[in-house]
């Protein structure tokens, strides 16, 4: 999902309440598109912060609202609506930085075809100097914590 900047300055409210509540349900990752440049191209990533739900080896875009229920309802069912998009194989494999304390999961364009290839994901791309990515970051920490 690609935002203007007001959009995303107000996303960054729903994203937290988004992981507080869904915490067994999906996980919830980030990758840095500016570092990790080799995945996001896979995924037709062109601006930020760009989401999509990652399952069984399958990708969908969020081109929704950007409402907590809205969001929970695409990460939960509706996008069982939509046949989804294979994962493509990475096209090289890079070493994983190291990870905080951050229950998000940092993914790279080595660590994430496997990563995603397990459970539910619900895949941040971003990029460090995007300032609506920055204010995503408190709500995208408690969305996974609650969730």
């Amino acid at each position: 999902m690609l935002l203007g900047v007001g959009t995303a300055k107000n996303l960054v409210p729903t994203w937290e309440t988004l992981a507080r509540k869904h915490s067994g349900s999906f996980n919830v990752a980030k990758l840095d598109a500016t570092v990790e440049t080799k995945t996001p191209p896979l995924f037709g990533v062109q601006g930020y912060p760009t989401l999509i739900l990652f399952k069984d080896n399958k990708w969908w875009s969020y081109d929704g609202a950007r409402s907590e229920s809205d969001l929970s309802e695409f990460a939960l069912r509706s996008h069982a609506d939509q046949p989804g998009s294979p994962i493509p194989p990475p096209p090289r494999q890079y070493l994983t930085p190291p990870e905080g304390v951050s229950k998000v999961v940092v993914l790279t364009d080595k660590n994430f075809e496997s990563t995603v290839k397990k459970g539910k994901w619900f895949v941040e791309f971003y990029a460090p100097w995007c300032g609506h990515c920055k204010q995503l970051e408190p709500i995208w920490e408690q969305f996974c914590i609650q969730f």
